[in-house]
């Protein structure tokens, strides 16, 4: 037994816990910081992102065990364990009203966390016991490299999890039990107390070293790569709200997610936890690159926590989602849909080469001796491959030998390129790249530009709705029911962010047909003329979303599953 279990054994309080509601923390900005992440004789995992694992040891000697509550919690040094738990011997000697409401918000913070981690462990064990009990299914094996990595998570999280329910104690925990009267003790060897910071600090870089470390599960288990990412974040959100993690520590953590490898990674795992033929995979079950996505998908609820960066680094992070999309799409298709597979489409190859370009210019801004937000000027080098893109998404010409999805791909990029490129520069953007606001915008491109933003936000909200149904169904399937109160107000506010999208398509569908300006588009464009056809046909049956998404939501455990329509139509093209 290591030294880990030991503290961990040592530490646990042997609390119970109850299913909590969904809580969508707020996240302040991290402080950036060149300082890398150090850890005392420690073997480190390779990571995704290689950081040199630093961790200073702190405590404080003291001859006298007889010290004061202060002097004994003074060793934890820069953990702030000091300041929390003297706050909570406050709190439970009779603080203030106000501090009473403040310590039960913080208790059902704790209380998700934890339950986070039940089920992430639960998870774990499953798929362990699986795997033994099925070794000739190929779809359940895991890699030995996974297993360790997997088993490593639940071990790093009790450890710090332990100590996290010394602090959190029930109320009317008698003060004999509290891990405040465990330091507080003349008993309590120092060496203890300071393995304990030791080993709670060691933990911690562990979780971080685990939450960049790759794995390749098979389908059947992709989920824990979400599920486990998910709980590392939650728990090092949870301890850097609270102040419960070493401040050298907590900011090499936030300057390595906010790198630009760190972004990066981010990017790539928002995009790898859409698997198909996975646990939670149905026909809504895919990723999309706009905002509004990333931002609401309940199961990216930790990852969109990029909110909180700083403005180069939302845009490094949607350029790279971006990036991800376009190249994963390009290279299959074309290959199986062009006769010569070196020939790639006119407009495929300007996207591609957009971003081998912005890229550079992306990256530049998080050069230490050249740190400053690119400008127009920066851009310029971009001006053959922008204004063919512009061209090419009010006129779209496409021989015959691009199929549908295809078409659908150069049209869709193309106009996520632009709606980048406006975001990032603003409404003029078209001047760096040698055409006044008056010749780029122009009536034609302001119906297409319009109307396939319009599709894409019901597409975004649409996805996001119907997947959530699915995921509720499958979570009461296991036995990890979401509280109907909290799913019926999630779903309430997707439904009532696609009904409003639903009626500004409305709007400007109306509009293409009866505004002479705007005519053209169905003329010159025939994918925005097919694509116009199937959602106006769509949106007449919109009320099946909210219906079918009801009853899926709604099935019990145990009952025969009889899918709703809307989920068994056959998948969409890819996006």
């Amino acid at each position: 037994m290591n030294i880990k279990t030991v503290v961990a054994l040592v530490m646990l309080l042997g609390h119970s816990f109850c299913i909590p509601p969904i809580i969508k923390d707020g996240v302040s900005e991290g402080k950036e910081t060149g300082s890398s992440i150090e850890a005392d004789s420690h073997e480190s995992r390779p990571g995704l992102i290689q950081h040199e694992a630093q961790v200073k040891e702190t405590g404080k000697a003291a001859a006298d065990h007889q010290e004061s509550i202060d002097s004994n919690l003074s060793r934890l040094g820069d953990l702030h364990i000091s300041g929390a738990i003297k706050e909570k011997v406050v709190r439970k000697n009779g603080g203030e009203h106000s501090d009473q409401e403040k310590l039960a918000a913080e208790q059902a913070d704790f209380e998700s966390m934890r339950q986070s981690f039940a089920e992430t462990e639960t998870e774990i064990n499953h798929a362990f016991i699986a795997a033994l009990h099925f070794p000739d299914e190929p779809t359940l094996q895991l890699t030995q490299p996974d297993i360790n990595i997997l088993a490593s998570i639940p071990v790093d999280l009790r450890v710090v999890h332990n100590v996290l329910l010394s602090l959190h104690e029930p109320l009317n925990t008698s003060s004999g039990e509290s891990l405040v009267a465990k330091f507080q003790s003349p008993n309590r060897p120092l060496d203890m107390i300071k393995d304990a910071v030791k080993v709670y600090k060691h933990a911690i870089h562990d979780l971080f070293q685990l939450l960049q470390t790759p794995t390749h599960l098979p389908a059947a288990a992709s989920h824990l790569r979400l599920d486990s990412k998910s709980c590392i974040l939650k728990t090092l959100d949870y301890l850097r709200r609270h102040k419960l993690i070493p401040v050298e520590l907590q900011e090499s953590i936030i300057s390595t997610l906010r790198s630009p490898a760190g972004l990066e990674w981010l990017a790539q795992e928002i995009h790898e936890s859409f698997v198909p033929d996975s646990q939670y995979s149905n026909k809504y079950h895919y990723s999309l690159d706009e905002v509004e996505f990333l931002e609401n998908h309940p199961r990216l609820e930790q990852f969109s926590k990029f909110t909180c960066l700083q403005k180069n680094e939302q845009f490094l992070v949607l350029f790279y989602r971006l990036k991800i999309m376009i190249l994963n799409a390009y290279l299959p298709t074309h290959q199986i849909n062009v006769h010569t597979p070196e020939r790639i489409p006119s407009p495929a190859s300007w996207h591609t080469t957009f971003l081998e370009k912005m890229e550079k210019i992306l990256l530049k801004e998080f050069e230490q001796e050249d740190h400053h937000l690119a400008t127009v000027e920066d851009f310029s080098e971009l001006r053959h491959e922008v204004s063919n893109i512009r061209n090419f998404f009010v006129e779209p010409a496409m021989g015959h030998e691009i199929d549908a999805t295809l078409q659908h791909h150069l049209v869709r990029y193309s106009f996520l390129i632009l709606d980048f490129l406006q975001k990032k520069l603003g409404p003029d953007y078209m001047e760096a790249f040698g055409m006044t606001t008056k010749e780029h915008n122009t009536e034609e491109f302001q119906a297409t530009f319009r109307f396939m933003k319009s599709i894409g936000q019901m597409d975004v909200w649409k996805i996001i709705l119907m997947d959530y149904g699915w995921f509720i169904m499958r979570r009461t399937t296991f036995k990890q029911d979401i509280p109907e109160e909290i799913w019926r107000e999630r779903s309430e506010f997707y439904w009532d962010k696609l009904v409003a999208e639903r009626t500004d398509y409305i709007e400007i569908s109306k509009r293409m047909v009866e505004d002479p300006s705007w005519q053209n588009v169905l003329h010159q464009n025939p994918f925005i003329f097919t694509a116009r056809s199937s959602w106006d046909w769509e949106i007449q049956t919109f009320g099946y979303y909210k219906q079918d998404f009801t009853a899926v939501a709604e099935m019990e455990r145990d009952h025969p599953i009889q899918l709703p329509r809307s989920y068994l139509v056959s998948y969409p093209p890819a996006v």
